[in-house]
């Protein structure tokens, strides 16, 4: 069961890599090497927690790299100008709002403590 868990795991890991770094085989292997050496190091990993724990850490990666990173590409007619490969999968502008504090809003900003109003 777990083993087949983790070549699930796995094989999202390196099709999102694939997907998300296409055309660039640099990344592509560095990511492909990265991903094999940390599921290599589990091979033989037999604590039920830290298998959990590492198969859920995959699966968080994966989540991570299809939503938030996109690839850029040069536009070779016009230099210094690069275009933005989003997809459907991509979260764009799905982060909440940052509230400010109402401490930071009134913050004083004059010396010894005295109101800059």
């Amino acid at each position: 069961m777990n083993r087949t868990r983790a070549l699930g795991v796995y094989r999202q890991l390196l099709r999102i890599q694939h997907q998300r770094f296409q055309g660039d085989d640099i990344i592509v292997k560095a990511a492909r090497d990265r991903t094999r050496d940390e599921f290599v190091k589990l091979r033989n990993e037999t604590d039920p927690e830290k298998i959990e724990a590492a198969l859920t850490h995959g699966r968080e990666v994966a989540l991570l790299l299809e939503r938030n990173v996109a690839q850029a590409s040069r536009v070779d007619s016009q230099p210094g100008v690069y275009k933005l490969n989003i997809t459907q999968q991509h979260e764009i502008n799905k982060n909440p709002a940052v509230k400010i504090s109402d401490l930071r809003k009134n913050k004083q900003t004059s010396c010894c403590g005295g109101s800059s109003k």
